[in-house]
């Protein structure tokens, strides 16, 4: 027996995905037509693989429609042009060519291929606007370019019904509120949201609603009757006043609405005056606000049985899309240290939004903002960033903001002080104060006092050391403070068995000898991380052990310098500076021992990947760089480092660190869940 698939036209819209997820659930094999690929039916192939079948294309192509009809038993015909005013002759026609041509298109094909059922979402839109209740076969004169292109659809399928039996139902949802949600609903609750409420004339006029979950549980019911084939049905789950959804809005809100009543005779002056002007919008949706729509449900209610949800108990408010911000000076920073948290915040229903300069493409992220932040902070693009900011916080209802980095730490809050007070809630992590025992005065006199302020903005202070998270603890007024690890390393991409005869075709690759004891430091080439320290050490060393050699990983503003210096102390043959490396994993399984000679660190990573391949670490004694090492250098010391390495290359294991587990990104990761979910709750 050949297996029963069903056609879902508009299957990436919101109720086209909702329908798609419903039928999935059933066991259905569903093909989605859509004009892109949506997130929403990306997500759902990945859950369900071989039961969606995903064909894009549009409506209006003949052939697309042909590819998409084949085989097909059930039609679920939801594409369409919805709601909006046309503004010429051209949009107009817009409406016409898609939800009328189109949709008779649809009706041929089903006939062609003998399709059984046939479901057209059509809308109440198509009535005559009354002051009374609205039945089945109430009059049909639309006042919208909307709701007639849909009448002349309706029409043109009860033809199809008479004359070829085609097996139509009709769907003319009322209003529908729910998850997702970017029409009226969401809009009133935006405007109660921010604390006034202008209620328009009497507010006795009525609407009938529906939770657009239980319209899709309904439409699927009346799938299954064939009495209702060749009828329009109306679907909706109950009647309000205006006044009862406005009140049961405001009753959903934590903080005090302020209410704002315009008379009857003022309310019919103001959609007069807005007829024919620029303000036409805005009389249209007064007009629709004081308007009358409700309908007739008999016919429907058997359809959902006990299932319906009520506009009280929804809690619209909290079962919105939950979104979640985060901001960093530069893209790659969120690349490189925050992939592992983006999914996580996917992976609980959130839609995950990032704020940071550069336009690299970021994995789980919906929304990236490209942000003209700068590292210096009195630079011009920060001011023009914190602007975009402050709009991007405001308008996006975020449950967590968290950010990174100085610049991007410090607009950050500054721009989401207000949002704070509606429930939103700031998490700054510091990867390494720039302010720490040893630092310049300056850093004190520039970093320490922005953070101080800052600090009172925040609801969730991370650290990532021992001693900034002492000084964080009693000298700033975060809301909590806490320290976690770093941001966590993935341990298996580091924890592997890699074959002698893999190391030795690498070595060979870079020049190395099998007896060579390769040292290897990794990180950008600048003053901080001090690279010249090492290249110094290593004009002593091959005095007296020309075996040692140096692998100088990264990229950086002192490249040239240090290539100079190589050549100079005729350091060719020993120091290879490899540049930006993607295999660091690989390099650190070939190297002998890591080094690090850098004079301020947060919580460095090279050092835990180093721990975590099971290679040796010398290090200076810098904050964040003590906390890994078990042994450590002064800053500048270029004899003690000599020292360590002669001493490594005799016996490795006292310098190899054995307590990597706080580091792994499992354990921080489970840290990390506690401390969001706290702010979430």
């Amino acid at each position: 027996m050949e297996e029963e698939i069903i056609l879902i036209t508009g299957a990436g819209g919101w109720l086209g995905s909702e329908l798609t997820l419903q039928l999935l659930k059933q066991g259905r094999k569903v093909r989605a037509f859509n004009r892109n690929l949506t997130k929403s039916l990306e997500q759902l192939k990945n859950d369900y693989g071989d039961l969606l079948e995903i064909v894009i294309g549009d409506i209006l192509d003949s052939q697309n429609l042909e590819k998409a009809f084949k085989g097909i038993n059930e039609v679920y015909h939801l594409a369409a042009k919805v709601h909006y005013i046309p503004t010429n002759k051209k949009e107009e026609e817009e409406f016409y060519k898609i939800n009328t041509d189109a949709t008779q298109n649809i009706f041929k094909y089903c006939l062609k291929y003998n399709v059984k059922r046939v479901m057209f979402f059509s809308s109440v839109s198509v009535f005559k606007n009354s002051n009374k209740m609205i039945f089945e076969n109430s009059k049909k004169d639309p006042e919208t370019i909307y709701g007639k292109s849909k009448l002349k659809a309706e029409k043109l399928g009860k033809e199809y019904y008479k004359k070829y039996n085609l097996p139509i139902t009709i769907i003319e949802p009322v209003t529908v509120y729910g998850e997702g949600d970017i029409g009226n609903f969401a809009k009133l609750e935006r405007m109660v949201k921010k604390g006034i409420v202008i209620f328009f004339g009497k507010q006795e006029n009525k609407k009938t609603i529906i939770y657009y979950k239980d319209l899709i549980n309904m439409v699927i019911e009346i799938a299954k009757d064939s009495i209702t084939i060749g009828r329009s049905i109306i679907c909706g789950t109950e009647t309000l006043s205006v006044k009862e959804i406005y009140n049961i809005l405001i009753n959903k809100q934590s903080k005090k609405v302020i209410r704002i009543k315009i008379p009857e005779f003022f309310t019919k002056l103001i959609i007069k005056i807005c007829k024919f002007s620029i303000l036409k919008k805005i009389g249209r949706k007064v007009k629709s606000l004081t308007e009358n729509s409700e309908f007739d449900l008999k016919e429907c209610e058997k359809y959902l049985e006990n299932k319906k949800t009520t506009f009280e108990s929804f809690e619209l408010k909290d079962n919105q899309t939950k979104k979640v911000l985060f901001v960093a000076t530069v893209t790659n920073h969120i690349k490189t240290f925050h992939i592992p948290y983006l999914k996580w915040f996917k992976e609980q229903g959130y839609e995950v939004h990032v704020a940071s300069n550069g336009n690299e493409k970021i994995e789980y992220c919906d929304k990236h903002f490209n942000l003209p932040f700068e590292r210096f902070p009195l630079k011009s693009g920060n001011f023009k960033a914190y602007k975009e900011l402050k709009k991007i916080i405001n308008n996006n209802n975020y449950k967590i903001i968290h950010c990174h980095t100085p610049v991007g730490g410090v607009l950050t809050r500054l721009a989401a002080r207000k949002i704070r007070k509606k429930g939103t809630r700031v998490i700054y992590t510091a990867h390494g104060f720039h302010f720490y025992k040893g630092a310049p005065l300056l850093n004190w006199l520039i970093y320490y006092p922005v953070e101080k302020i800052c600090a009172r903005w925040t609801d969730c202070l991370i650290t990532i050391n021992e001693e900034d998270y002492n000084l964080a603890k009693t000298k700033f007024k975060a809301k909590e403070v806490e320290l976690i690890n770093g941001v966590g390393v993935d341990e298996n991409k580091f924890n592997f068995i890699m074959l002698d005869s893999e190391k030795e075709k690498i070595r060979q690759t870079l020049n190395l000898k099998k007896d060579d004891f390769v040292l290897i430091q990794v990180g950008e080439l600048n003053k901080n991380k001090n690279q010249i320290m090492t290249i110094e050490a290593m004009k002593k060393i091959i005095e007296t052990n020309k075996n040692v050699k140096l692998l100088l990983v990264g990229k950086g503003n002192l490249k040239e310098y240090y290539e100079e210096k190589v050549k100079e102390y005729h350091l060719e043959n020993n120091v290879f500076l490899l540049g930006y490396r993607k295999d660091i994993p690989k390099l650190l399984k070939i190297s002998d021992c890591l080094i690090s000679t850098s004079k301020r660190e947060g919580l460095p990573v090279n050092l835990i990947e180093a721990a975590m391949s099971g290679i040796p670490i010398i290090a200076t004694n810098c904050r964040g760089n003590r906390e890994i090492a078990k042994r450590v250098i002064d800053i500048d010391d270029t004899n003690g480092l000599c020292e360590n390495i002669k001493r490594c290359v005799e016996n490795k294991k006292d310098y190899i660190c054995e307590d990597i587990d706080k580091y792994k990104i499992k354990n921080i990761l489970k840290k990390m869940e506690v401390i969001y979910n706290e702010k979430i709750n």
